[in-house]
């Protein structure tokens, strides 16, 4: 899993690096001193977790995550010396919470539950949506593409279309990161639906959906890699 971290104090990124350099899983890709930086880099590249410090210059760690450009998939994992922004990090979806000085115990204990979580994910191909006051069991290797429509979502199959009420964000987080990806603040693909890329349009049989210029870099790395 590709690694990032952000957090301005030298010493503490360098226990990260340590601690990640002994996790055969784990590949640091990149660090940053400052969340300005690390912004400009999510802006072209993704990652499979982000140990992100919040007191920092300038832009903190929470404000950051408030105005993110960050892929959902990624997993936040908060390192800070502070308890006090437990509450507001989780209500920006956190993985974790992990408090300086931080142990190999702790750090490997938080990365195998973060793994847990994706691999339960990725092995599930079917997902249970509610559909007015009905439970449907949605197999998602049939789902072509998710359109947001505010707080309803109108999922896309061969056969019938589904409209349920939850957001783009929290309905993301439950889909496998190997078959699906978001294409758009108002779309959702399925890998395996995409015939070609026009530009910035994403082609599948007669129809088409829009691809954003901030989201294209990752997709196609993620078509390369998945």
């Amino acid at each position: 899993m590709k690694a990032v971290i952000v957090d301005d104090e030298p010493l503490a990124r360098e226990i990260l690096r340590d601690y990640i350099s002994e996790t055969p899983e784990l590949e640091l890709v990149a660090e940053f001193d400052s969340a300005i930086k690390a912004s400009i880099w999510f802006q072209h590249n993704c990652a499979d977790i982000l140990f992100l410090d919040i007191e920092m210059p300038l832009l903190s760690g929470i404000q950051w995550l408030q105005n993110s450009t960050i892929q959902e998939k990624t997993a936040i994992v908060i390192t800070s010396a502070y308890s006090s922004y437990v509450s507001e990090s989780y209500e920006l979806n956190v993985s974790d919470y992990l408090l300086k000085p931080i142990s190999y115990d702790r750090f490997f204990r938080s990365l195998s539950r973060i793994k847990q979580k994706k691999l339960e994910v990725s092995q599930n191909n079917s997902l249970l949506i509610r559909v007015d006051k009905t439970w449907v069991l949605l197999d998602l290797e049939s789902v072509i593409y998710i359109e947001g429509m505010g707080d309803y979502l109108k999922i896309f199959t061969p056969e019938k279309n589904y409209l349920i009420q939850e957001t783009m964000k929290s309905f993301y987080e439950k889909l496998p990161s190997a078959l699906f990806f978001r294409v758009h603040k108002s779309y959702i693909i399925q890998r395996k639906a995409i015939e070609r890329i026009d530009g910035n349009l994403i082609q599948f049989g007669k129809n088409s959906i829009p691809l954003s210029a901030s989201s294209k870099e990752a997709f196609l790395d993620w078509l390369r890699t998945s």
